[in-house]
């Protein structure tokens, strides 16, 4: 009596592991990306916070993250700036995801825009799915244009 596993039985099971592979590792991507971003979102309310505070103090937002009562340091992965404007009507500070690992071109930020301020969001293109669903995660979609569509973050 021979002992071991045919072919078929083999190729049976190779082929459950990768449809389960198949399945699970878009939602591992995803959870990782999730965490990452947990750090860019919490510095995205810190700053929100501090400029409305900055806001109340000066009745205008600044453009200098130096004016802020916050230290938020370097987040990994992401590029963390204040775009600033002429009128200071249309400052926002913004964190771009800049990653070749998990390429989903985000952009968590705060809007001083007068028809969204207030509003910490986060934005992905149009045209990516995959940010799409990551953003959604964090929120109701409040506004689109032609290149992104930004959610709230809750």
């Amino acid at each position: 009596m021979k002992k071991g596993f045919t072919l078929i039985e083999l190729l049976v099971v190779v082929l459950i592991i990768g449809i389960l592979a198949a399945v699970g590792l878009p939602q591992y991507e995803m959870a990782v990306e999730k965490s990452r971003a947990a750090k860019a979102i919490a510095a995205a309310r810190t700053i929100k916070n501090a400029e409305e505070v900055y806001y109340m103090a000066n009745g205008i937002y600044t453009d200098d993250m130096n004016d802020l009562d916050v230290e938020v340091g370097e987040i990994e992965g992401f590029l963390m700036y204040l775009v600033p404007s002429a009128s200071n009507a249309e400052s926002k500070v913004q964190f771009d995801r800049q990653s070749t690992e998990f390429p989903y071109d985000i952009i968590f930020g705060f809007d001083y825009r007068t028809s969204n301020k207030g509003i910490a969001y986060c934005a992905a293109p149009v045209s990516s799915a995959k940010a799409n669903r990551l953003c959604a995660g964090y929120g109701d979609m409040f506004l689109e244009d032609s290149n992104y569509k930004r959610y709230r973050l809750n």
